[in-house]
């Protein structure tokens, strides 16, 4: 995301062979946004926003 804030992002979960809506968030000045999800296992996200899609992330509890 670019800098300047106001971007709403979309915090997606994989889900079989999909995608699940997890939250939105707003970016801030930095274009950075910060959401706290609590996860048991490994689990992939990924974040959309108007214009891109970022990578996958795999993270671990």
């Amino acid at each position: 995301m670019r800098p300047g804030g106001g971007t709403t992002v979309t915090i997606e979960r994989k889900s079989g062979s999909g995608w699940k809506r997890v939250a939105e968030e707003r970016t801030d000045g930095r274009g950075a946004f910060r959401r706290l999800v609590r996860i048991s296992g490994t689990t992939t996200f990924r974040f959309r926003w108007d214009g891109g899609t970022s990578v996958r992330r795999s993270v671990k509890p």
